[in-house]
């Protein structure tokens, strides 16, 4: 585990992921994302659990630590985390949010103050 990234053996199961983001009391949210696909620097109000099904996903903090999440990995992400992301290819993830947001509230750009 990184100072800001706890990257963990996950599922590549769809049913196995929903389950364990209900479990954990989140709200599953399925994305994709083409590879080339980058998001610049933002953060999230709440706390998230990733669990990447296919593909690949690269997050960087800005003080340079990565957490590169191959199919089958899980990433807790903490609320407040500054981060970007890159996808080295097609990715297919779960996102399991600690409550429901807006989505004009979801994404904050830059570092959290």
């Amino acid at each position: 585990m990184g100072q800001h990234f706890d990257v963990r053996e996950g599922t590549r199961s769809r049913t196995e992921a929903v389950a364990a983001i209900e479990r954990a009391g989140y709200w599953p949210v399925t994305r994709m994302d083409l590879a080339g696909t980058f998001v610049d620097t933002h953060w999230h109000p709440v706390n998230e659990l990733v669990y990447l099904l296919q593909g690949e996903l690269t997050f960087e903090h800005p003080d340079g630590e990565r957490a590169c999440l191959a199919a089958g990995q899980q990433l807790v992400l903490r609320a407040r985390t500054a981060h970007r992301v890159t996808t080295p290819a097609d990715a297919l993830y779960i996102v399991g949010m600690e409550r429901i947001v807006p989505e004009d509230e979801l994404f904050r750009v830059g570092v959290p103050s």
